[in-house]
């Protein structure tokens, strides 16, 4: 099944250790979505004490089960790194994603492959490594606040 923009978005925060924060954050029990969408925010982290994580976009539709108990995190994601976390997403959804330059051959008799590796372990790429210049001006070497992703 492929991974959601969603999905992908709150993999990459957690990435880059980045929330976005605002500040803007409301606690208790919610009647429903529209009790949990700020006015100001577009995109909105969401956790509940029963684990629940999400990253949501308003107007989009929220698969959680009303009323819902938890806290809502307003974040301002920058509509740049959006475009990144799309080429992400696309690339992490893509069959046969294709490996970047730093590629290894390997030949067993008449049957050859490339694959990308990772140079320190040697591991197929994946996206962490193929965009990690892209993320790294996003980077924060510690959280920024109290919101644990």
């Amino acid at each position: 099944m492929p991974e959601t923009l969603n999905q992908t978005l709150l993999k990459v925060i957690r990435k880059v250790r980045n929330p976005f924060p605002t500040g803007a954050v409301s606690k208790g029990e919610f009647i429903s979505q529209s009790d949990m969408e700020f006015d100001d925010w577009i995109w909105y982290y969401i956790t509940s004490p029963n684990g629940f994580r999400a990253i949501h976009k308003r107007g989009d539709v929220l698969d959680v089960v009303f009323p819902f108990n938890g806290t809502i995190y307003g974040i301002a994601i920058p509509t740049d790194f959006i475009e990144l976390v799309e080429s992400i997403n696309a690339f992490v959804n893509s069959p046969g994603a294709k490996p970047s330059d730093k590629t290894s051959e390997q030949v067993f008799g008449s049957y050859a492959w490339t694959r990308g590796t990772n140079s320190r372990t040697g591991a197929p790429l994946g996206w962490e490594d193929i965009f990690a210049d892209a993320l790294s001006a996003y980077r924060y070497m510690f959280w920024p606040c109290e919101v644990i992703y």
